[in-house]
């Protein structure tokens, strides 16, 4: 049996949105389904992301313009301990391995900390 992980923040970017898409379209053409043209593929992809969705993503390379989340550092040390078990488990399967790592690559470098947390909706501790 042939599948993909559809990995959500690739579809935004410019070069791998469409390489995604182009590895659904021979899947699903090999499975039987009627696809279209491989040519149309970036097209498709375009239309259907968006082009402000497609600069944006380009640009800071995150969905929202306005927001960005923070985290307490014990929610980060969760994320990545909770992504670490999920490597360990999906040993063997490359392709899911590759795809979290780059999830906890990604906390570990970009995750914003806030600087007050909050237990049981009170300020626990300012930095």
């Amino acid at each position: 049996m042939t599948g993909m992980y559809l990995v959500y923040e690739e579809l935004h970017d410019v070069d791998q949105g469409p390489k995604a898409l182009k590895r659904l379209r021979s899947i699903l053409r090999n499975a039987g389904f009627v696809v279209a043209p491989e040519v149309d593929v970036p097209c498709i992809w375009f239309n259907a992301i968006g082009e402000d969705n497609i600069q944006q993503n380009h640009m800071i390379k995150y969905e929202y313009k306005d927001y960005i989340p923070g985290y307490t550092k014990a929610q980060k040390e969760i994320f990545l301990t909770t992504l670490s078990t999920f490597v360990d488990k999906s040993k063997g399967n490359e392709e899911l391995t590759s795809i979290l790592q780059t999830y906890s690559n990604t906390i570990m470098q970009t995750i914003r900390i806030d600087e007050i947390e909050y237990v049981d909706g009170k300020v626990a501790r300012s930095q």
